[in-house]
C-alpha cells in the first residue's frame, strides 16, 4: 500500500511543490506529498511527505517513506475482520496506470546495483567459488547450510542473463567462479552431477536429480552465450547425454533421478523444457528442439488434466491423487506452464496447448483476496486451503507471463502486482537492500527462515520481462 504510494510518488509527474496530486485536491503551504481523491475534495494545508489517500470507504493517512505503517494498519483491519482490509483505500495506491520504463529503471538499478554486487561476491564462498544457499535478512552466508547443486547453477544462469539481457557489465566475470565450482565438483565419474553439498564442498547426497541437470543445462545455454566458450557446449552435450541415458525412463518422461523414486512429478520435466528452449532459441540446437518437443507432447498427454497441469503422477505417469497433498494444484506452476508454453511457440512456430483454461483458474482461485497474492497451492476444484501461504517465487511467474504475453489489461495488472512485491517481499526496516523475504502466511505476515539465494532466478526472469 503506502510502499506502492512511495512509488507511485517517485513515477508521478510532480508539481512545482513536489506534489503528486490525483482528484480534486487542493494544497496550501504543502509539498512532497502523495494526495489521492476519488469522491471529494480534500484540502491539504502545511504538510509534507505524505501519502493521502481517500475513497469513498476510508482515508489513509501515513508517511511517504514509512511502508511498514500501513502494513500494521492493514495487519490490524484484518484481524478486526473489518471490511476496509479489502476496500479501495488500501488498493488505491496500486489502480492508477503505472509508467513501465519507471518500473524498469526502478527494478534494474535495484538489481543491478545492490542485488548482484551482493550475490555474486559476498554471498560466494572464498573457498570453494560456489554459492551459499541463503543469507539472513542483514545480508550475511549462511555458511552452515547445505547447498543443493541447482544453487550454483541458477546462480550462474542469473549472472549470465544479467550480463546478457540486463546490461550488468560485471556479468561474465561473476559468473566464472560459480561455473568452476560446478563443473569442477558438481559432475561425477558417471558423467551425471550430483545433488546436495556439504558446507565444505563435499558431497552431503551425491545421487543425481534430473531437477538439478535441467538447471545445469539452462547455466550452460547461457554462459555459452555470454563467453562463446565451446567447452561449454561440449558439457551441455555430455550432459544431455546422461540425461537421456541414464535419466531417461524405460516408457516416457524422465526419472525424478537415481536411485528412481515411485512417485514422479512434472516439475523437472517443466524445467528440462525450459533448458531446451534456451538452447534452441539462443543456438539453434536440434537436439534441443528434440527435446522440447518432447516435453510438450508429454505436457500435452499426461501432465495436463480437465484444463489443469497436475503435479503428481505415478510411474506409468497416470495421475497421483491419492492423498490430499499429492492432489494440490499450483498456481505457481500454472502460469509458469504457460509461459513456457507461449515461448515454445513463439520460439518454434509449432501449435501448443491451449493455455487459457489453466491461467483462468489460477486467476480466479489462486489468489488470497486477503493479501492480494497468489497462493502456493490449492484444491483442483478451486477451493482455498484453511491458510494459504504465498512464497515470493509464484508472484514473479504472474508477472512474467503477463508482462510478456498478456492483454494491455493483463500488463497494467502486472504491473500493479510489481508493486506489490516490492512492498511485501522486497522492502521493509527488516530488510538490508537486496535481500527478500521469501514466504508470507495467509495474513501477509513473513514466516520465511532467511532470502534464499535460489529466488533470484525467478526475479532475474520476471525483470527480464519489465
Amino acid at each position: 500500500m503506502s510502499a506502492a504510494g512511495a512509488a507511485l510518488y517517485e513515477i508521478g509527474e510532480k508539481n512545482v511543490h513536489g506534489n503528486v496530486l490525483h482528484g480534486d485536491v487542493i494544497t496550501h503551504d504543502t509539498t512532497n506529498c502523495l494526495i489521492s481523491s476519488q469522491s471529494r475534495l480534500v484540502s491539504v494545508a502545511g504538510l509534507s511527505d505524505l501519502i493521502i489517500s481517500e475513497t469513498p470507504d476510508a482515508i489513509m493517512i501515513c508517511p511517504r517513506e514509512q511502508s511498514q505503517y500501513v502494513k500494521n494498519l492493514h495487519t490490524q483491519l484484518v484481524e478486526a475482520q473489518r471490511v476496509e482490509a479489502t476496500s479501495p483505500v488500501c488498493q488505491h495506491t496500486l489502480t492508477h496506470r503505472y509508467d513501465r520504463a519507471a518500473q524498469r529503471r526502478w527494478y534494474r538499478e535495484w538489481l543491478t546495483q545492490t542485488v548482484l554486487p551482493h550475490w555474486s561476491i559476498t554471498a560466494l564462498s572464498p573457498d570453494t567459488g560456489g554459492s551459499f544457499e541463503a543469507c539472513d535478512y542483514d545480508g550475511n552466508p549462511l555458511t552452515d547450510l547445505n547447498v543443493r547443486l541447482r544453487v550454483h547453477a541458477r546462480q550462474v544462469y542469473s549472472f549470465a542473463f544479467a550480463a546478457d539481457q540486463l546490461d550488468w557489465a560485471e556479468g561474465v566475470e561473476a559468473l566464472k567462479k560459480p561455473l568452476a565450482h560446478l563443473l569442477k565438483t558438481g559432475r561425477k565419474a558417471d558423467g551425471g552431477f550430483g545433488h546436495i553439498y556439504k558446507p565444505d564442498g563435499s558431497w552431503a547426497k551425491d545421487n543425481s536429480d534430473t531437477y538439478d541437470h535441467a538447471f545445469v543445462l539452462m547455466a550452460l545455454a547461457w554462459a555459452y552465450k555470454v563467453t562463446g566458450d565451446e567447452a561449454l557446449k561440449q558439457e551441455a552435450e555430455q550432459t544431455l547425454g546422461y540425461l537421456q541415458s541414464a535419466l531417461k525412463h524405460s516408457d516416457k518422461g524422465y526419472l525424478e533421478g537415481l536411485p528412481a523414486f515411485e512417485t514422479r512429478r512434472a516439475n523437472p520435466h517443466m524445467h528440462l523444457l525450459e533448458a531446451a528452449l534456451a538452447w534452441t532459441d539462443l543456438h539453434g540446437s536440434e537436439p534441443f528442439a528434440d527435446l522440447a518437443d518432447e516435453i510438450v507432447d508429454l505436457f500435452s498427454n499426461h501432465f495436463y488434466r480437465d484444463g489443469l497441469l497436475r503435479e503428481y503422477f505415478h510411474d506409468d505417469l497416470s495421475l497421483n491423487d491419492s492423498t490430499e497433498a499429492l492432489a494440490l494444484v499450483e498456481p505457481g506452476h500454472l502460469y509458469e506452464w504457460a509461459f513456457l508454453l507461449n515461448s515454445y511457440h513463439s520460439i518454434t512456430g509449432k501449435t501448443t496447448p491451449l493455455t487459457e483454461a489453466m491461467v483462468a483458474f489460477a486467476d480466479k482461485y489462486g489468489w488470497n483476496q486477503q493479501t492480494g497474492l497468489v497462493v502456493d497451492q490449492c484444491h483442483p476444484n478451486g477451493e482455498s486451503l484453511a491458510e494459504p501461504t504465498s512464497r515470493m517465487w509464484p508472484q514473479t511467474e504472474y508477472v512474467r507471463l503477463n508482462l510478456t504475453y498478456g492483454s494491455r489489461a493483463d500488463i497494467e495488472k502486472a504491473l500493479q502486482h510489481l508493486q506489490t512485491i516490492r512492498m511485501m517481499y522486497l522492502e521493509g526496516d527488516d530488510l538490508t537492500r537486496g535481500m527478500w523475504r521469501d514466504k508470507l502466511d495467509h495474513a501477509g505476515q513473513d514466516i520465511s527462515p532467511n532470502a534464499p539465494a535460489s529466488t533470484l532466478y525467478h526475479i532475474i526472469g520476471m525483470i527480464g520481462a519489465i
